[in-house]
């Protein structure tokens, strides 16, 4: 019997793989079908999406945050010599 995978909701982990386009044309079709019929998986791909900014911008403001740190440090290193 062939299921219809559409119907299929799909997890996390696929949602992320979709978001970064990692999966194959076909599969991303799949799930492009399925979000446009259900709602809930349109809402767990925003909130992915949205936990993947702020995951994203932490991480530069905190390699912001540690090159100024190692410029500071230098300054410091530079001035003792």
């Amino acid at each position: 019997m062939l299921r219809n995978r559409s119907r299929e909701h799909p997890n996390d982990e696929t949602l992320l793989a979709y978001l970064d386009a990692e999966l194959s044309n076909l599969r991303m079709r799949a799930i492009r079908t399925h979000l446009q019929i259900c709602w809930k998986c349109r809402a767990a791909l925003a909130e992915l999406e949205s936990q993947a900014v702020a995951i994203s911008r932490s991480l530069l403001r905190n390699r912001r945050m540690i090159l100024i740190d190692l410029f500071r440090l230098g300054r410091i290193l530079a001035m003792e010599d």
